[in-house]
């Protein structure tokens, strides 16, 4: 059992918002977007890629584990969430609390090219 993320393998500065949505004037959802952490260091690493089909536009799905600490503050984070890194984004589809010790989070995720 591990004693908590190595931290020489964080070297990812990311971004984490949870989704929300409210209904505007006229009865439609808008969705927006809150941030519940902003420079937070992860280990990014790239797991499957796979061929989707959306309507008529073909696009690539990769799949990521991203590594990060555990923090009390990350408790919102859920399926309803996405990572940001350098321009990328990142959809949780998993969140797994390592051991279930509160020291490392592993977030699986997938990334539409």
């Amino acid at each position: 059992m591990s004693g908590g993320i190595d931290a020489g393998r964080l070297r990812h500065r990311i971004k984490i918002e949870t989704r929300s949505t409210t209904l505007d004037d006229n009865g439609g959802e808008v969705e927006t977007w809150t941030e519940i952490g902003n420079g937070w260091w992860a280990e990014i690493r790239p797991k499957r890629v796979a061929e989707s089909m959306f309507s008529d536009d073909r696009s690539a799905v990769v799949t990521h584990e991203i590594a990060t600490r555990y923090a009390d503050s990350l408790a919102a984070l859920t399926e309803s969430s996405r990572i940001t890194y350098r321009g990328r984004t990142f959809y949780v589809t998993e969140v797994i609390e390592v051991y279930e010790l509160q020291r490392e989070l592993r977030i699986q995720a997938t990334e539409r090219r």
